[in-house]
């Protein structure tokens, strides 16, 4: 008896989770996997796992691409927890440029020439295997990177690009299928 009651309040607290999550996913971003790496959805609302593809070049990649109408001035806005341990970056594709979150450092990439010039800049105490908050406010050419409610940094990118594409990315090491879960995903219109 007492394992039907256990299974009747799990099945009751999944349906209310269920019913919550109908009204919150609205809201959630809509992202798809690029390629031949994989994005699973999991359990909470606007939640993903996204996976490199383990190729033997000398990394693995996998990405996953924004669905939706980008606005010309967004916020990208979701917590990200690295489950593969490694340095390697989290990477935030934005139009014009890329913002680069790794375990210690972070950095804005716009091209070679830029980034062997401006490089990482170290972040104390950092690593990528705890969950964080991030939020990106992209407005016009200038983006705004908030860690943890902390201003990272902020970039003006100088090509904005044709390509009105948003993308999360992250790298693995040869023929390992890296992966990182993000939480709470949303895009929405920068106020």
């Amino acid at each position: 008896m007492r394992w039907l009651a256990t299974a009747i309040g799990v099945c009751v607290w999944a349906a209310a989770a269920t019913a919550t999550a109908d009204t919150t996913c609205k809201e959630s971003a809509r992202f798809v996997a690029e390629g031949s790496a994989s994005l699973a959805p999991v359990a909470e609302c606007g939640s993903y796992i996204l996976a490199t593809e383990a190729a033997q070049s000398p990394w693995s990649w996998g990405s996953a691409i924004y669905r939706g109408p980008l606005p010309a001035s967004y916020e990208l806005s979701l917590r990200y927890t690295r489950l593969t341990a490694d340095r390697r970056p989290v990477e935030f594709h934005l139009p014009g440029g890329v913002v680069l979150i790794s375990s210690r450092a972070f950095g804005f990439y716009e091209s070679e020439a830029q980034f062997a010039r401006d490089s990482w800049t170290k972040i104390p105490s950092h690593t990528n295997l705890r969950e964080h908050t991030v939020r990106i406010v992209h407005k016009q050419r200038h983006a705004h990177v908030w860690l943890d409610g902390k201003l990272l940094g902020d970039k003006e990118f100088r090509d904005r690009g044709a390509s009105r594409v948003l993308r999360i990315g992250l790298k693995g090491y040869q023929g390992v299928r890296a992966r990182v879960l993000l939480r709470d995903v949303r895009v929405r219109p920068a106020q």
